[in-house]
């Protein structure tokens, strides 16, 4: 046995010590690690579902019609209904939401998505329909502003645009396999199996959401009403959605005519656009991990304003292509498509560098309300901007071009006024708050 306060025992139980404290350090990381990693797996799971539940309607249109005895105005509510319902309820939640905890927030919000959906599959008549449309837009707008407090809350100034990326990758393979293979389920058996499947997958993510999500504590101190309606006023967050406003607006004011331009005016067949959606899915995961990576790496503050601006030509380009080449319209609309989904990695990262903790639920549920306000405005502008023709294609979609270059300089000028509130990169643990 080695005797008290031998010299040899002492290093023995200082090397035992050390190995010992530094394993549970290792540990600790490693498993900080693998739950970022589940948590990031279940948000872009999440936001897979929104976005295709989002997207749905749009080819499923003709069956919809067809089922419902609806014209082109009946359809337009059906449409609509989801886009109003988003605005209203995020405008409503974003005094509140974050004086609820996030991940009660979440899973409570995501459930009511997921049964809204199903309602839809198994909707009886158009009004109930309408009914579950109108409950999947308003808890799917305040669901995306959930997601992102939750990254801004989870993750450093330093891994927030890796963190932002992995969660679009939802957005990118909601393009690449979830529509098509919602155009396949609903080709072969129905639209309404498409509905109820993403109900059902949804209500199997909430059970995964209730037993692996690990969040960090929230602030004690929660703002009362008054002060959050004052914070959410100031500069800096108005400036932020002055930036989402124009992005809306520039995005929307050509993105839901793309399919229908390829496919009337360039001649596409319908059956291409599968193709088309595919390739534009990878080009937006490939982009959007890109963007995010070289954010955390020189700044989102250095390369979102340039990158923005970069955005502007493929979005007028797409407006102006002419050629009937099935490759060269599928490059194309992949750049472009890529573009908008680093545009929006960019500056969801931007937004969370600004806001501060106590707001950002709130912050993004009222985000989410003036991007949808915004994406409406847009495909209206351009809706009555265009010419139908005979043939059933449309003149004039240039014009939605220069929109868009329009609204993205204003989207430019925005990221800057808003970069100039911040100062150096990493001055602090993050980007200063407002």
């Amino acid at each position: 046995m080695l005797a008290r306060g031998s010299p040899v025992r002492d290093v023995l139980f200082n090397r035992i010590f050390n190995y010992v404290a530094l394993s549970t350090l290792d540990l600790a990381a490693e498993l900080s690690i693998v739950n970022d990693m589940i948590l990031l797996l279940l948000l872009a799971l999440v936001q897979f579902c929104s976005v295709v539940d989002f997207v749905l309607p749009m080819p499923l249109g003709p069956q919809l019609m067809q089922e419902f005895q609806i014209g082109p105005s009946g359809f337009a509510v059906i449409v609509s209904t989801y886009a109003i319902a988003a605005a209203v309820v995020s405008l409503i939640s974003s005094f509140f939401l974050d004086r609820i905890d996030r991940k009660k927030s979440l899973l409570f919000i995501f459930c009511v998505f997921s049964a809204a959906t199903l309602l839809c599959g198994i909707a009886w008549n158009l009004h109930v329909l309408i009914i579950g449309r109108a409950l999947a837009g308003g808890a799917s707008g305040v669901l995306n502003g959930c997601i992102f407090a939750i990254v801004g809350d989870q993750f450093s100034a330093d891994k927030r645009g890796r963190a932002t990326a992995a969660v679009m990758t939802g957005f990118s393979l909601a393009t690449v396999v979830g529509v098509p293979a919602s155009i396949w389920l609903a080709q072969a058996h129905g639209w309404r199996w498409v509905f109820s499947g993403l109900g059902g997958l949804g209500l199997a993510i909430c059970v995964l959401i209730a037993l692996g999500v690990k969040l960090k504590a929230a602030p004690e101190e929660r703002l009362s009403f008054r002060e959050t309606a004052k914070a959410l006023v100031a500069p800096g967050p108005l400036h932020a959605l002055a930036l989402t406003v124009f992005l809306g607006l520039s995005g929307f004011a050509v993105l839901p005519f793309v399919s229908s331009y390829v496919v009337q005016n360039l001649g596409v067949a319908n059956e291409s656009l599968v193709q088309i959606y595919v390739v534009g899915g990878l080009a937006s995961l490939v982009i959007a991990g890109l963007v995010g990576f070289v954010a955390d790496k020189f700044g989102v503050e250095k390369i979102f304003p340039p990158y923005a601006f970069l955005v502007i030509i493929p979005c007028f380009y797409v407006t102006v292509m002419t050629t009937h080449s099935l490759s060269e319209i599928t490059f194309v609309a992949a750049i472009f498509m890529g573009g908008i989904a680093g545009r929006i990695v960019g500056s969801m990262t931007l937004l969370n560098a600004v806001i501060r903790e106590d707001l950002r639920a709130g912050f993004f549920s009222l985000n989410i309300c003036c991007q949808q306000l915004a994406m409406g405005v847009a495909s209206m502008l351009t809706g009555w901007l265009l010419v139908k023709r005979a043939d059933g294609g449309f003149d004039h979609f240039d014009r939605a071009g220069y929109l868009a270059i329009v609204f993205g300089l204003g989207a430019v000028f925005a990221s800057y006024r808003l970069v100039r509130q911040l100062p150096s990169r990493r001055e602090s643990e993050s980007l200063p708050k407002v």
